[in-house]
Parts: C-alpha cells; structure tokens; sequence
C-alpha cells in the first residue's frame, strides 16, 4: 500500500471516530436543530467520501478489499411502508441506533437462513 493510500486510510478512519464519538451524546433533534453540529458531521462525511475516491483511483485492489468488508445493500421496509436500497453495514446502523435515526426494522434470523 503507497503512503498516500495509508494516509486517505488514515482519514477516514479519523472521520469515522469522529462521527461515533460526537454522534454518541446527540439526538437526531439536535442534529436537526444546530447547524454547527450538522455541518461538522456532513463535513465528516464529505472527507469519508473524498478521501475513499482518492483511494479508489490510486489503488483498485485496496478500496475492492475495503467494499467487500462493509456489507451488501439490500431492499428493506421502513416504518411509513416505503421500500428502497439501505446499506447493511452493521458499522452504519452501530451509529444510527447510538444517535435514535435508524427508521429501518430488522428480523432476527439465528441461523443465518
């Protein structure tokens, strides 16, 4: 891995820790309600994102080995009835259930079927 993917790498995982951390103590209400919280946290993800194409253009193999590990998108049904694509990145729903956003109902399955 080149210093430059390492250090993209670096910033995402920075980021990420970030947004858990700050994202454990808040609600979705405040969230809603100060702006200089929702812009630092949309900043956050803007340089997950970034960061993640630089990775992507500089080194294919990496960022494939990256995506492989973060889950599958499937269809699902939220509470209004809607359906749609949501990812099933069980980091993504970590933090989602820590702020009280998660909209998504899930069914156990044990065994894995």
């Amino acid at each position: 891995m080149n210093p430059t993917t390492r250090s993209n790498l670096a910033d995402v995982l920075d980021s990420c820790l970030f947004i858990q951390t700050t994202c454990a103590t808040r609600t979705f209400d405040d969230y809603q309600k100060d702006r200089m919280f929702r812009r630092a946290i949309e900043r956050e993800f803007e340089i997950v994102g970034e960061s993640l194409k630089r990775v992507r253009d500089d080194e294919e193999t990496v960022f494939d080995s990256i995506a492989s590990c973060t889950g599958g998108v499937s269809r699902q049904t939220d509470k209004s009835g809607s359906s749609g694509p949501v990812a099933t990145d069980a980091r993504s729903e970590v933090t989602d259930a820590l702020m009280g956003t998660h909209a998504y109902s899930f069914a156990h399955d044990p065994i894995g079927d």
